[in-house]
Parts: C-alpha cells; sequence; structure tokens
C-alpha cells in the first residue's frame, strides 16, 4: 500500500508529492474555503495539512490497535500494559493498517486514558514505511510483530520482543526452513524525558537461540519484577531467563554512569529437562522424538515480593491430553523449590501470583492453589463457567491491593461472538463477585491500577473500565494518585471556578486579610502524600467511602472558615486594641496639658 500523497496541478500537469504518511490513505476531503486537506489513514488517525505549504496542522488519532469487523475471525492479544507510575497513560502495540488482521505490529502507541487522546506513536521494530516492501515475486513483506511488552515498576525501563520469519509461500518457492529463518529480538528501552520517547538501549538476538541450532526459538512470555530492574522471558527451548542491568564499564568513558547502563543475562534455568534429586527424570518434554519442537507454551509470574518465580510448561507425561505443569523457581539461585503437576488446567494461558494464593487460568480449567498449605483452594471448568469457551483466547488480571482476579474470554455463538468478564473479590471464595458480559470479544485484560479495578480492550479498539461500587474511575483517580498536572481548557477551567464558588466556603468578613496575615491571591498547595492518605484510608467498597473522600479532599484545598465564636472572640479583640490606643492617645492629651506646653 502506498503511504504517499500526490497533489496534480490539473492545467500545468505539475505534481506535488508528500511520502512516508505512516499508514494506507483511505480517503481525503477539501475544506470549504480550499485552506487545508483532511486525510484519513488506516491507523485510525485524520491528519490536517496546510494547502499552501503541506505542512500538518493538526493530528487526531484513536487507539490504533488491531480493529475486527468480521465475526468470523478468531480475536488476536493485543500485547498493552499501563504505565507503571502514570496510571492514565496506556502503551498499546499498534500495526501501520488497523483493519488488517493479517499486520504486524511494529509500533508503540502512548494513549492518555484520561483525555481520550493520542499522545505518541514510536516504532520499535523494523518498519516498512520508507523502504521497498515489496519482495521480487511482488508478494508484501511483512514487518516484525511486537507480541510482549512489559515495564519496571519506576517506569524508566521497558523491555519488547518482536519476531519476524518469512511468509510461508516462501517456504515452497525458495526450499528453505521458515523455521530457521525466525528473527526474534529482545530490546530494552529507557525513557529519555528530554525527546520524550523511548531510547533503544540493549538488543539481544535470539534471546532463546534452538539447542539444534535450527535458528531462534519463540519467546512465549515476558514479564518485569515488581520492584528492581528485572525482565524474565519464557522460551520455547525450555528455559526460563532472568535479565538485569549493570554498569558497563569504559575505560576513559566521560559519560553519567546512568548513561553506560546495559542489560545482560544473569541467570538461565532449564525446566525442560531437569532432573530429581535421586536422578529420576520429569515427565516434562517440550521436543518430539525427532528433536523438533513439538508443544511450546508457557507463563511466568513473580509474587509480589520478587522472592518466587512460577513457570508453566507443557507436560508430556499426561498422554494424549494436553497439560501444564508449574515449577516454583527461587530467581535468586535458580533452584526449583516445588512442581506442580497433574492439575489438568490444560494448556495454561495465564499465571499470576496474589498474597498466597497461585492462580492458573488454562484451556480446561481456573485453578486457585495455595501456596501456604501446597492444596487447591478451588477449581472450575472452564466450560462450566463460560459456555461455548473457544481457546485460547482467555485473559488473566490481578489487582494486587484488593488481590482481585479477573478472567475474560470470547463467546461463541452460531450468531454472535461476544466477551464475558468474571471477577473474584476474594479469592479464598469459590464464588464469583460478579459477571458481565460484553458485545465485543476481548482483546486484551488488564488491572486499571492499584484498587481501581480492570480494564477491558474489545476488537472494536475500544475501552471499557470495570470499577468496584463507590469507586472512584480509575483515569480521575490514577492522575491524583500520581500527582500529575493536566492541562485545561478553558472552558473546563471556567467550570472549575463555578465550582469553586458553590463548594469552597467564602473566607471574606468585614476583617481586612492584611490584618490576619492571609494573601487572598495565593494558591493552596497540598502534598502529593496527603491525597495519597485519603484515598488509600478507605476500601473502595466501604459504605460511604466516596462521601468522606470528597470532604476531606475539600478540607485539603479549602481554608477553614472562622467559626462563629472564633469570628466573635476576634472581633472584640479588635475592638479591645482599638479602645485602648484611644485611651493612650487621651492621655498623651492630658499630659501635654499638665506640662503647659
Amino acid at each position: 500500500m502506498e503511504t504517499v500523497l500526490v497533489i496534480w496541478q490539473l492545467e500545468t500537469g505539475h505534481k506535488q508529492f508528500l511520502p512516508h504518511l505512516g499508514a494506507a490513505i483511505k480517503n481525503i476531503v477539501v475544506s470549504p474555503r480550499s485552506a487545508s486537506y483532511a486525510v484519513s489513514l488506516s491507523d485510525n488517525s485524520i491528519m490536517v495539512l496546510s494547502t499552501s505549504e503541506l505542512k500538518p496542522k493538526a493530528n487526531i488519532a484513536g487507539i490504533q490497535s488491531h480493529a475486527q469487523l468480521r465475526r468470523n475471525r478468531a480475536s488476536r492479544v493485543v500485547p498493552c500494559l499501563l504505565h507503571p507510575t502514570k496510571a492514565n497513560i496506556l502503551l498499546i502495540a499498534t500495526p501501520s493498517n488497523q483493519l488488517d488482521q493479517q499486520a504486524s505490529s511494529p509500533y508503540l502507541q502512548t494513549f492518555d486514558t484520561y483525555s481520550d487522546r493520542h499522545v505518541s506513536r514510536q516504532a520499535l521494530a523494523r518498519t516498512n514505511a520508507t523502504i521497498l516492501n515489496q519482495g521480487p515475486d511482488n508478494a508484501f513483506v511483512s514487518e516484525p510483530d511486537i507480541s510482549f511488552l512489559a515495564a519496571t515498576s519506576d517506569g524508566h525501563w521497558l523491555a519488547s520482543v518482536d519476531e519476524w520469519q518469512p511468509p510461508k509461500s516462501d517456504e515452497a518457492f525458495q526450499n528453505l526452513n521458515v523455521e530457521r529463518k525466525r528473527e526474534v529480538y529482545l530490546k530494552f528501552w529507557r525513557w529519555s524525558e528530554a525527546r520524550r520517547e523511548w531510547e533503544l538501549v540493549t538488543r539481544i538476538d535470539s534471546p532463546h537461540p534452538s539447542p539444534e541450532e535450527m535458528g531462534a526459538e519463540s519467546v512465549l512470555d515476558l514479564i518485569a519484577a515488581p520492584n528492581g530492574q528485572t525482565f524474565v522471558t519464557v522460551g520455547a527451548d525450555g528455559y526460563v531467563k532472568i535479565w538485569k542491568s549493570k554498569v558497563r564499564a569504559r575505560p576513559g568513558a566521560s559519560a553519567a554512569p546512568e548513561n553506560q547502563i546495559t542489560w545482560g543475562l544473569r541467570k538461565s534455568v532449564n525446566f525442560a529437562k531437569r532432573r530429581r534429586g535421586d536422578g529420576e527424570s520429569l515427565p516434562l518434554v517440550l521436543a518430539g522424538e525427532t528433536g523438533t519442537p513439538k508443544k511450546s507454551w508457557g507463563n511466568a509470574a513473580f509474587s509480589e515480593d520478587s522472592s518466587v518465580l512460577a513457570v508453566s510448561s507443557p507436560d508430556a507425561g499426561y498422554g494424549s491430553h494436553e497439560d501444564s505443569l508449574i515449577h516454583l523457581i527461587d530467581p535468586n539461585t535458580g533452584n526449583f523449590r516445588q512442581t506442580l503437576g497433574g492439575l489438568q488446567v490444560g494448556r495454561t494461558t495465564g499465571l499470576i501470583i496474589a498474597d498466597r494464593y497461585l492462580v492458573a487460568a488454562g484451556t480446561q480449567k481456573l485453578l486457585v492453589w495455595n501456596l501456604v498449605h501446597s492444596r487447591v483452594e478451588w477449581s472450575y471448568i472452564i466450560t462450566e463457567l463460560l459456555p461455548t469457551f473457544v481457546a485460547p483466547t482467555l485473559h488473566l488480571a490481578v489487582d494486587l491491593k484488593e488481590h482481585a482476579i479477573a478472567v475474560a474470554a470470547t463467546i461463541t455463538t452460531k450468531r454472535t461472538r461476544r466477551g464475558k468478564i468474571v471477577v473474584w473479590q476474594n479469592l479464598a471464595d469459590l464464588s464469583p463477585s460478579s459477571v458481565h458480559d460484553l458485545d465485543s470479544p476481548v482483546s486484551a485484560l488488564r488491572s486499571a491500577g492499584p484498587g481501581k479495578g480492570f480494564f477491558i480492550m474489545d476488537t472494536q479498539a475500544r475501552l471499557q473500565y470495570l470499577t468496584p461500587v463507590l469507586a472512584a474511575h480509575a483515569s480521575v483517580a490514577s492522575i491524583v494518585a500520581s500527582g500529575q498536572t493536566v492541562e485545561e481548557s478553558d472552558e473546563n477551567t471556567a467550570h472549575a471556578h463555578a465550582l469553586t464558588g458553590m463548594y469552597i466556603v467564602d473566607t471574606k468578613s468585614s476583617i481586612d486579610t492584611m490584618d490576619v496575615g492571609v494573601d487572598a491571591d495565593a494558591e493552596k498547595v497540598v502534598a502529593r502524600e496527603k491525597l495519597e492518605e485519603v484515598f488509600d484510608a478507605f476500601e473502595t467498597y466501604e459504605q460511604g467511602a466516596v462521601h468522606i473522600a470528597f470532604e476531606q479532599v475539600l478540607e485539603l484545598f479549602a481554608r477553614k472558615p472562622l467559626a462563629d465564636d472564633e469570628e466573635a472572640d476576634e472581633v472584640d479583640m479588635l475592638k479591645d486594641e482599638s479602645e485602648s490606643e484611644e485611651a493612650s492617645e487621651d492621655d498623651d492629651d492630658s499630659d501635654e496639658d499638665m506640662w503647659g506646653y
């Protein structure tokens, strides 16, 4: 597809070109006065151009993730995450063509959920916007696809995994094995506040190479540790690898230490062919008899204190049915603490550790394992929980503050495909807290922030929030909790001033403000910690929590008016001072008369 805008002058035949728009052009309209062009692009954006200079005047964009219009298409899983320190900032892997289900996603979109506005878009992988995108046989050359995103808890580091392999047509045309030509890159990015974008610091080629030197194996999962600068990848080669940062020492380097940081492998644990202490081999094989990969899936999860790492992998000893093993690993030493087998969860699609519970979501069962008592707390058969469930579109998310989990899936009937989300507020309780139906299949399910519920991205590139009763909206609460400032429009400012007169008590009285040492024009500054104390003091389901929090926030921002008794005492004090001054003046006059001056 062409991404070039061409303007023809009919009288002279002269042509003007505006190349590299970033996405295919869908529609063009001209303003009534012919002063601007509005170009609609396939990435869910509109660009307004000046007709005289062909320079962009405005760019309007929505969520640019994959959108699905056909009912019979399987829904894609969209890699996305909320910024760890700015909970209103959503990072999404996006394609150049939103409606093309086969299109790869090499871009990272930053979207502000509070203002519902596009912030920026950055390429994290190789793109075809500026290079030839057709092969010798005129076939379209695909772009690498971002499969995973993860960020450290401080929001300074971002890790991404992108994968590319030749199309299947090249396997017969050029007689090559496309599996051996697979390209997999693990990239570590650092946020640059000056440039307002992610800067590439380290690129790892083939983080999980094939044991038989048949190319790069796929990365099955990527997660970040809850604390510290640590990432973990699970590969189809049967290894879980722990990546950490370090300062790269360079003789004579004058750069600051923070600019000499690089990322590397710190520990590699083989969970595919490990043995017990007595020498007996575990029934776990990721390779067939010929040594070629036959089954590969896996997930990873950290405990809240990063002391336990849980990894799931295929269990080849369970017969012809698919089942998974779950390994509990010490991330500091790489030692296996326990291996859970025979769980009958099927093919795992998500792992979570919340408090003392390990939650495993699979194609056959949703299981909650008590890590303290080493037993199954409860389990649900997926077909009973979600009838007409279609694997493997099962999503799992956790709210670590409330220790609540949510499971979302796509429900398929003869006429419709829709989503359903089930929430457990208490992991010790078998019964779900709530069940909600969605009108579209689910593409992603994530936590909306500590105590703020969950958000769902559907196949129509829409965001929907599922928040607890009486809890503040996730996007608004995240602004207050993160201490961010939002630029307001004139209209919003006018509304804010109107509400000020309505809710904040007017403290003006007959006493001049200069007499009590208060500047009427001074703004009240409230520390971020004070606001966090207010919002963290109440449980989200507690009755009346919003009303009490609202009153406490008003007390922080508004000066408390003087009470009637205090005001009367202050007025009496001022009267006494004035009477004493008059008495002193009378005494001075009497002294002057006495001395005969």
